[in-house]
């Protein structure tokens, strides 16, 4: 990998029925940080958790005007 920021995602199966809950490392939250690294450094200790309570949400779109 070229060193720099880089996004560390995980996608579960069926992801209609898991989400990715978080993903860590190093007590960085990698799900809304990007991870820096540096040339010859390793990506060590990355947890990442997966729930099965996938919700929906349901709405309107409402104008300024009602």
């Amino acid at each position: 990998m070229p060193t720099g920021a880089i996004t560390l995602s995980a996608f579960p199966s069926p992801q209609d029925k898991f989400y990715v809950k978080s993903i860590e490392a190093n007590g960085l939250d990698l799900l809304r940080n990007d991870l820096t690294i540096a040339e010859g450094e390793e990506i060590k200790d990355v947890r990442i958790v997966i729930s099965p309570n996938v919700g929906v949400v349901a709405g309107s779109v409402l104008s300024l005007k009602g």
